[in-house]
């Protein structure tokens, strides 16, 4: 019993290293793999790809209908980029990671071990650099000196700060699934990411998106999660809907729009996003079906008027990859409507709901396509959990434990 307990532990161990290679490349702050010297980079690059190719040829395949969702949503992308003759290679290496990191996860969410581990290397690697950020707000209140060119927009480890959220959002995920499976609403170290996160939009920069993310989190996991006052996915159901219905005032420029602006404390445009989507509205007409594609970013400042586009994801894909490319996207987030049996109710099928929405609410007002790999892997580990909570129900019909993590 003694060797098997250390034989456990040292595969735990292995996995730990494995993952936190295979990954430490996507949870790296830009500033430091901007900064840092070329060859680590590169280094870590190198690994990180050899890794996740690696664990392509040596796993079992498995495609099942939700992973064939993410591989028509990056097949349209390719398509449309060379129907325009866009950023070919860029679109195909972003394909790429999108779907290897998915395989990836295909491989791990499958096997109760490597997922235990896997929730831990998130969350350790991205609370670290978060604390390291944290500590940056202090030592540097209006910014990094050598990145921040103008300290009334302070840039830290993940430069703008608009942009922290988008890297942390997997690692309190984890957290919060780590959370849960110690009986615990809201931890320690997930109350790191939510005080860095209001700390932040406080004293340094108000980051409305941000905080809207988190408060939503924040209220999800204790009344959603931690409750059965509300059925949580009557509650996701609604706030797609919603959330699509902003979308249509936004494609309209509603005068709605402009009222919420205010009351965030921004200007009538948003901090000037009206303009970029009334831009990309006009766009979309002249190529509805199949979109613009992967563009450079020349490109998109010519013609839309700003580097990283719309600041609207949803619009973002229309402009790249047309009603086919919406539609697909519509699909995923979706899912759970018509896939979740709310009767076996799962809490990590529930803790995943609340984070893709928190996702959906930023890419109300924020540019997501760069971070591809880190949104969509929150959505596909939903939508993969939930085929597996249904394959087993009803093969064994009764509840599944796989999922309890």
């Amino acid at each position: 019993m003694h060797n098997f307990k250390i034989k456990i532990d040292n595969r735990i161990l292995e996995y730990y290293i494995f993952y936190s290679l295979m990954f430490l490349m996507f949870l790296l702050p830009p500033a430091i793999s901007e900064n840092s010297s070329y060859y680590l980079t590169s280094l870590i690059k190198i690994i990180s790809y050899a890794m996740l190719i690696l664990n392509f040829f040596i796993t079992r395949k498995a495609f099942n209908y939700s992973f064939l969702l993410i591989i028509a949503y990056n097949l349209v992308l390719v398509i449309s980029t060379i129907v325009n003759n866009g950023q070919i290679s860029e679109s195909i290496k972003h394909a790429l990671v999108v779907l290897l990191v998915c395989y990836t996860l295909t491989t791990i969410l499958k096997d109760e071990l490597k997922r235990e581990v896997f929730v831990f290397v998130v969350r350790d690697i991205t609370l670290f650099f978060f604390i390291l950020n944290i500590a940056f707000f202090f030592i540097f209140p209006k910014g990094i000196p050598s990145i921040t060119t103008d300290p009334k927009f302070p840039n830290f480890l993940y430069m703008n700060v608009n942009s922290t959220i988008k890297y942390i959002l997997p690692g309190m995920c984890c957290s919060s699934i780590i959370d849960m499976k110690r009986n615990k609403k809201i931890s320690k170290f997930t109350a790191i990411f939510l005080f860095g996160i209001f700390y932040q939009a406080i004293m340094i920069y108000f980051t409305a998106t941000a905080v809207i993310a988190c408060m939503f989190v924040i209220l999800w996991i204790f009344f959603i999660v931690n409750s059965k006052l509300f059925n949580s996915k009557q509650i996701y159901a609604t706030m797609i809907a919603i959330i699509l219905l902003m979308e249509i005032l936004i494609s309209f420029n509603s005068p709605i729009i402009s009222i919420i602006s205010r009351a965030l404390g921004k200007d009538g445009t948003l901090s000037g996003r009206t303009v970029l989507w009334s831009n990309i509205i006009k766009l979309v007409y002249d190529k509805l079906l199949f979109g613009y594609g992967a563009l450079s970013d020349l490109d998109l400042v010519k013609i839309i008027g700003n580097f990283y586009g719309a600041h609207n994801y949803f619009l973002d894909i229309l402009f790249q990859r047309g009603l086919l490319g919406l539609l697909i996207l519509i699909l995923i987030i979706s899912y759970p409507i018509y896939n979740y049996n709310y009767k076996n109710k799962n809490k990590v099928v529930d803790i995943l709901m609340g984070y893709s929405l928190a996702c959906l609410l930023i890419s109300l007002s924020e540019p997501l396509y760069t971070k591809e790999h880190l949104i969509i892997a929150v959505f596909y580990s939903l939508i993969y959990t939930l085929d597996q909570y249904n394959i087993y129900n009803r093969k064994f019909g009764r509840k599944l434990h796989y999922l309890d993590y």
